[in-house]
């Protein structure tokens, strides 16, 4: 009886630490801003639609419970956000998950507008943040990049 309970308590310690091992060789995904609209004033702050592209090298699926990240545009100012429920990362491919966010520390729109360059009019960011694996529990993943990213007026604007 003690022997088949030693058994079964090692074969369970051997399952957790496989286990273990799988999620410790997890590449973190790369998280890249795929463009920023401006969306119609309201009450006088300005809000933005955020989507991300977030790039998955694994092998395997991850599930995330949530993101949150900071954006500095510019070096004018920085939006502020977490997404919620998005979902599975399917393995080896890019996920777009969008935010909307509210900023009071972006000065002026029409400041941001003026920092627009090329023919593809985009906008220099700085991106870090962390992505929540829905697990129990939860384990983060932080992220940073930096990069070029369209600004988009929004039609109400």
């Amino acid at each position: 009886m003690k022997l088949s309970k030693l058994f079964g308590l090692c074969l369970i310690c051997g399952w957790l630490a496989a286990c273990t091992s799988i999620s410790a060789s997890t590449e973190i995904p790369v998280v890249r801003v795929s463009d920023i609209t401006i969306l119609p004033e309201e009450n006088g702050r300005s809000d933005f639609e955020v989507t991300l592209l977030v790039s998955n090298p694994n092998a395997e699926a991850i599930a995330l419970s949530s993101i949150d990240y900071s954006i500095r545009l510019a070096g004018e100012g920085f939006v502020e956000g977490v997404i919620t429920a998005p979902g599975t990362l399917a393995p080896a491919s890019d996920t777009r998950v969008r935010g909307r966010v509210s900023s009071e520390f972006v000065s002026s729109i029409s400041r941001l507008v003026a920092y627009l360059q090329g023919a593809e009019s985009t906008l220099p960011y700085e991106l870090e943040g962390t992505l929540y694996r829905a697990t129990r529990p939860p384990r983060p993943m932080r992220f940073s990049g930096s990069g070029r990213t369209p600004l988009i007026m929004s039609a109400g604007r």
